[in-house]
């Protein structure tokens, strides 16, 4: 029939409100959100968190749209966001996985206190995940998870820990100056491209007595004369190094 109103798939509609929720001012949010609240799907309740005018009314709201909280990138969301109540979001952050726990971790738009408790559940977490997740965790995971990741016995994940742009030298020292660090452990450390060439990395490398002696024997070399006759005077360091910066020491003086 020519008078017949052209029928429109729910799809469309609900792209245009999340379109229409994204862009909205304050008072226009909060009206889209009472009005259409019982037809809101995932994609709106987000795009009204990423709103910036978004408020606490309406995140109430998605709070208690219990319906949309089978996706996980809500829950995620809701347990993020600062205006979501505490007691709520550290109760959701225990039902999200490990990649987007490591994402709140990360977020600081979070509360210091949900991304805490992100971070204990990853931590909690770390022997049941599978090398492969341990290794991408490394690469991603906020200082918080530090701690846990230096103590992995697997190359590979140290390795990836060593490439995560939030690693500092301050974070890594404890790894080398670790006695109950492996010598494979120790070897990834020293063939870092990022941190096998620092000074102190190299320095602490050589006090480690489960560096690897042809490691620590060839690194002596690169260091300054007062470190070296410290090594020489310290007996916790091992013999063949000694050794090494000895001959070294007597070199490099004069006469």
């Amino acid at each position: 029939m020519a008078n017949a109103k052209k029928y429109q798939s729910p799809e469309p509609e609900l792209a245009a409100l999340a379109g229409r929720i994204r862009e909205a001012s304050a008072d226009e949010l909060v009206a889209l959100i009472q009005e259409h609240e019982s037809k809101l799907d995932v994609e709106s309740a987000r795009q009204a968190l990423r709103n910036p005018f978004v408020t606490a009314e309406v995140v109430g709201i998605l709070v208690d749209a219990k319906q949309l909280h089978g996706s996980v990138d809500l829950r995620r969301d809701l347990a993020a966001h600062p205006l979501t109540p505490r007691a709520f979001a550290l109760r959701i952050v225990q039902t999200l996985y490990w990649r987007d726990l490591a994402r709140i971790g990360l977020d600081t738009k979070a509360p210091p206190i949900v991304r805490r408790a992100a971070e204990q559940i990853v931590v909690t977490r770390l022997p049941s995940l599978t090398l492969g997740e341990r290794i991408s965790l490394a690469r991603i995971a906020s200082a918080g998870i530090f701690g846990e990741l230096r103590r992995e016995n697997q190359p590979r994940v140290v390795a990836a820990l060593l490439d995560n742009p939030r690693m500092t030298e301050g974070a890594l020292s404890p790894l080398i100056a670790n006695r109950s660090a492996s010598p494979e452990i120790l070897r990834v450390v020293a063939s870092s491209p990022r941190w096998g060439r620092r000074y102190p990395v190299r320095l602490a490398l050589c006090r480690n007595p489960n560096t690897p002696l042809a490691i620590s024997t060839r690194i002596v070399a690169s260091l300054l004369q007062h470190d070296i006759e410290g090594l020489v005077a310290d007996k916790s360091v091992p013999r063949m190094v000694r050794v090494r910066a000895k001959e070294l020491s007597k070199r490099r003086k004069p006469g």
